[in-house]
């Protein structure tokens, strides 16, 4: 994790249909999230723009069949934020 970016714990973990995550930013940020099966391959792709200070994303994971997943948060010049594991 880089100076500035906090994130927190994904949840519910396990996932229902949408879950949550918990990003504390210094500075206004243009994100991009990611979501990966297990074996890599992209499954979900979102941008965010968010200002300083703290959030909770929801995201939706309705569409997402029972597995593991990896999700990533990327800054806008690519750079990757941090990267978590859930469950659905």
């Amino acid at each position: 994790m880089r100076i500035g970016q906090k994130v927190g714990n994904i949840y519910p973990n396990p996932v229902k249909e949408q879950f949550n995550v918990d990003i504390e930013l210094t500075a206004n940020m243009e994100l991009i999230i990611d979501v990966f099966n297990i074996n890599g391959q992209k499954l979900n792709q979102q941008k965010v723009n968010l200002g300083k200070g703290s959030h909770v994303l929801t995201l939706n994971s309705a569409d997402l069949p029972g597995g593991v997943y990896l999700l990533s948060i990327i800054s806008r010049d690519r750079k990757i934020i941090e990267t978590r594991k859930f469950i659905k």
